[in-house]
């Protein structure tokens, strides 16, 4: 291939192949089922090693795990992630990463509080 042809091409291959790389990257805000966590968050198990409910903020969701976590029980740390995103829950392809192992996440709840349930019935 002749030097001004490469200088030519290349240029043109990276100006394709940007957009499609910036889809694949999409924000964290912008992928379908997915909620980006804030630093604010808590692990609160419920007495057995496939669900904990997660606080984030003033937000609350109930987490179901593939299967039997034996990391949850005993983990003192915990990290969600998704492909390598930190604090992207999904509804799938999401996992928790524990001190002692990590645990795929099957389905994820959004809890409504039940304060705002109240207010809204009594307007």
């Amino acid at each position: 291939m002749k030097p001004l042809a490469r200088t030519v091409l290349l240029p043109l291959v990276l100006l394709c192949a940007a957009p499609l790389a910036q889809a694949g990257s999409g924000a964290p805000a912008e992928q379908p089922g997915c909620v980006h966590l804030g630093q604010d968050q808590q692990i609160t198990r419920q007495g057995n090693a496939r669900q904990f409910l997660l606080r984030d903020g003033q937000a609350q969701y109930q987490v179901t795990l593939q299967r039997d976590c034996s990391a949850l029980p005993a983990a003192r740390v915990g990290l969600i992630e998704r492909n390598g995103a930190q604090h992207l829950l999904c509804q799938r392809g999401s996992a928790l990463h524990t001190d002692r192992g990590t645990c795929e996440v099957a389905r994820v709840q959004r809890i409504e509080p039940v304060l705002e349930q109240v207010a809204d019935s009594r307007e």
